[in-house]
Formats: structure tokens, C-alpha cells, sequence
């Protein structure tokens, strides 16, 4: 069949998901490089939890929140968390824009 010559504009996060893999696995760790692509991925993430459905038992990520967390996130984009933005955040020059922006992700999940 016909080659794309670049990937198709991702219009919900399920297009989002398969598209943003397809980039990150070339970059590889590279992703640490650029402070902007980062910022973008974890807002795309911050953007994109969920309230667990139900009432939920877990205790708070964080000891000093006063209610459990009750966050979610799709398992494609917790992926892309473990395999992409937490080793490329922790090579990364140190920036505080980043490191508040991953931790307003991290610290709202339910179980991480």
C-alpha cells in the first residue's frame, strides 16, 4: 500500500495515543532534549484523567492529602508515562515547570 509521508492529525486521545507512540519510540530518550514536546505530553495527560468510576477505597498518593485520589488515566497514556516521560524527566536539566507539571499528573492517580 501507499506510504504516509507524515502521521494523520489525531483528533480524539485514542488517535492521540497510537500516534504519540509511533514518535516516541523513534525519539527514544532523546524526548529529554526538547522541554516543550514534554510539557505538552504531560498536559495532554493532565487533561486526560478520568474519575474512577465508583466509590474508591485507596488511600491518597500523597500523605498530605485530606481525600483519596480517585484519578485515572488510559493504560496506553500510563505507558507512555513509565516508558517515555519519566526516564526522559529524570535526564532532563533540572526545571521546575516540568518536574510541578509531572507531579500535578502523578500525584492525582489512583495507584501509580
Amino acid at each position: 500500500g501507499p506510504v504516509p509521508v507524515c502521521l494523520p492529525q489525531a483528533t480524539d486521545i485514542n488517535d492521540f495515543a497510537s500516534a504519540t507512540k509511533q514518535v516516541l519510540d523513534q525519539l527514544e530518550y532523546y524526548l529529554h532534549t526538547d522541554n516543550v514536546a514534554m510539557g505538552n505530553l504531560w498536559q495532554v495527560m493532565a487533561l486526560s484523567l478520568k474519575d474512577a468510576p465508583g466509590p474508591s477505597p485507596v488511600i491518597a498518593a500523597s500523605a498530605h492529602s485530606a481525600a483519596p485520589s480517585n484519578q485515572i488515566l488510559d493504560d496506553r497514556l500510563v505507558a507512555m508515562i513509565y516508558k517515555h516521560l519519566l526516564p526522559a524527566i529524570s535526564i532532563a536539566k533540572p526545571n521546575p515547570w516540568l518536574s510541578s507539571m509531572a507531579w500535578n499528573v502523578l500525584r492525582q492517580l489512583t495507584i501509580f
